[in-house]
């Protein structure tokens, strides 16, 4: 605020409201400072930083379980459209994915996790086993277990290929893996995931 920086003061905005959702688990304190970024970045006309500010609020609203980010989300992906910003577009077809994946619309939700996964393999994008696991939940929603297991154990493969691992998306794997195996009769393996 002291430089009258508004393009730094906006992804201060998103790195407040992503430590309270991630750190504190506060998600509407989350959802205030995202909000105070959105406001910023639209008077400056800053439209990348509007479009990912976009996308973290959907992401808050689906932590939340709540299916009201699913404009944000959308919005997110057509200005990555309007914009021709693959980045953009991915986080919009992600956080799109994940809200169509929590109203049970898993139809819609494969569309938009196929375009991410093409965005996030020819861009190389970072968090690729968040991806692959959102793939696995529609996946094993729809009844499809041999493609779900598939995309989680892809998604355990890129975890740990990272240098610095993501623990709780580790974790996260393994329990979904397990509850995979149980669904399928196959205790043994379930308790060992």
């Amino acid at each position: 605020t002291k430089l009258n920086n508004d393009s730094t003061l906006c992804s201060v905005y998103g790195s407040l409201g992503l430590y309270s959702a991630n750190i504190e688990t506060d998600y509407y304190r989350a959802i205030r400072w995202l909000y105070k970024g959105i406001q910023l970045a639209q008077q400056n006309n800053f439209q990348q930083q509007y479009a990912l500010l976009l996308g973290n609020l959907a992401n808050i609203y689906y932590l939340k379980k709540d299916t009201a980010g699913t404009k944000y989300a959308l919005e997110c992906y057509e200005l990555g459209h309007s914009m021709r910003n693959p980045y953009v577009i991915y986080s919009g077809a992600v956080n799109s994915a994940y809200m169509y994946f929590l109203m049970k619309q898993n139809e819609e939700a494969m569309k938009y996790i196929h375009e991410a996964e093409t965005l996030m393999l020819e861009n190389d994008f970072y968090d690729q086993a968040h991806t692959y696991n959102l793939f696995g939940n529609i996946l094993y929603d729809m009844g499809e277990y041999a493609q779900a297991l598939e995309y989680y154990k892809k998604a355990l493969e890129t975890q740990k290929k990272l240098l610095e691992p993501n623990y709780h998306n580790a974790a996260t794997l393994y329990v979904n893996i397990g509850e995979l195996y149980k669904h399928q009769g196959d205790y043994a393996k379930a308790m060992e995931y």
